[in-house]
């Protein structure tokens, strides 16, 4: 049950002092007739001369499919999502019975149930609560609901106060059926579990995405400040960048087409040097996952990985010029065998590729004290790692990643997704 208070800023008849959710006459549209579960039949009055109302200075539509009804069930609020609008002759023909004419005929309107509340007009809450319990009984009165109201059902389904400092809810549209009421986002849910925008080709999923990331960027406090969030957006199909020209930056990991950046926002180059990745993102990268002889490549990377980065973190000195297999490097003054065993090679240490590789090809492809290579049924792990480390140093499109550049830092990495004011 969630306790939602009601605010004058919303727009309409109800902030004058009047409140909302109130049983009256202006919104009746008809009366229950048949009650399945959480299925109902409302028969709509034979007095509605046309299927709309005029509500808070808006006409709404009655009957419009997903629109929402409620039913006044003692000091309770059910809700019911409208369904289906038809003809009372058509249910009649559906169940075989007998025939209805026309100046009988009526119009029947099919509804979902979905949630229940209380408001407190004393405190101004609404106590709203997914799901029923109580049921409505025929011929009992179905309302519309104002535009309003939805408001406060909206945000009440969302378990998020308006007075919130920074509210999750995060205007992005309008509801379908909704007669004009916002829909919000909830922020919390949206960023924090998984989430998907469906739709067929041609159907405004790009568009829905960037409507959305613009509704985000543009959220204020309660005070109107806006809360200037940090997105990360991965657009491989470079669909965004126009869109947020004036508030985005498109970091590129090679160059494009000439002429292709100047419709579309502040370009620059991507820099995340391999060296940030962990041990097993750069297995992943190496060697991949379907490699026959995993375990033993995955061992030749650990290894040459931890002596390369134990390097740059002073603990032991690099590799000679021609290094016997199996050979040890000596410990730089002061460390100790303590220090190698409670090392993490996980750690975004820099490392040199040239280390790295020296490592694999001659410590570990090398007989053990001896500078005579395996032979090539034994050194089979370590061609396929060498074969794919050259091919990678020399891709053009990786050139972001495996490129050893001197200014490249791990604080600098963070700031070009961030923003120098994070």
């Amino acid at each position: 049950m969630v306790d939602i208070q009601w605010h004058d800023k919303f727009p309409g008849k109800w902030g004058g002092g009047m409140s909302p959710f109130l049983e009256t006459s202006d919104l009746l549209i008809g009366k229950v007739i048949e009650v399945s579960g959480t299925s109902i039949r409302v028969e709509l009055d034979r007095g509605l001369s046309e299927l709309s109302r005029v509500v808070d200075g808006r006409v709404c539509p009655i009957g419009q499919l997903a629109s929402i009804v409620k039913i006044h069930y003692g000091r309770r609020l059910l809700f019911a999502y409208v369904r289906m609008l038809r003809m009372r002759s058509e249910i009649a023909a559906e169940l075989g019975q007998t025939t209805i004419a026309p100046g009988d005929d009526s119009r029947v309107l099919e509804a979902d149930l979905f949630a229940e509340g209380v408001w407190n007009p004393i405190s101004k809450t609404l106590a709203f609560s997914r799901g029923v319990e109580s049921y409505p009984l025929p011929l009992q009165g179905v309302y519309l609901t104002a535009p309003s109201e939805l408001e406060l059902i909206f945000s009440a389904a969302e378990h998020a106060a308006e007075d919130a400092a920074v509210s999750p809810l995060v205007p992005i549209g309008e509801y379908v059926g909704g007669n004009g009421a916002v829909c919000r986002a909830n922020l919390d849910k949206l960023f924090g579990q998984h989430c998907a925008v469906l739709g067929s080709t041609g159907s405004g999923k790009s568009g829905t995405v960037a409507a959305i990331i613009r509704s985000v960027l543009e959220h204020t406090t309660a005070n109107g400040e806006v809360i200037r969030p940090r997105i990360v957006l991965i657009d491989p199909h470079n669909e965004y960048a126009a869109a947020f020209r004036n508030q985005a930056t498109v970091l590129r990991a090679y160059a494009a087409a000439a002429g292709q950046e100047q419709e579309l926002a502040p370009v620059e180059p991507l820099r995340l040097p391999y060296w940030l990745m962990t041990g097993d993102e750069l297995r992943g990268l190496i060697i991949g996952k379907t490699e026959a002889e995993a375990t033993s490549q995955n061992n030749i990377v650990y290894k040459a990985l931890k002596h390369a980065r134990m390097v740059t973190a002073g603990i032991v000195e690099a590799l000679p010029e021609d290094p016997v297999g199996d050979f040890v490097p000596p410990f730089v003054n002061g460390r100790t065998d303590e220090d190698v065993n409670g090392f993490d090679r996980d750690r975004p240490y820099r490392f040199g590729l040239d280390e790295f590789v020296k490592h694999i090809d001659q410590v570990q492809g090398r007989k053990p004290g001896s500078n005579q290579k395996f032979s090539p049924s034994d050194r089979k792990s370590i061609e396929s790692i060498l074969d794919k480390l050259s091919v990678l140093r020399t891709d053009p499109r990786l050139r972001f990643l495996m490129r050893e550049d001197a200014g490249d830092s791990l604080e600098a990495s963070i700031l070009q997704l961030t923003g120098a004011g994070a």
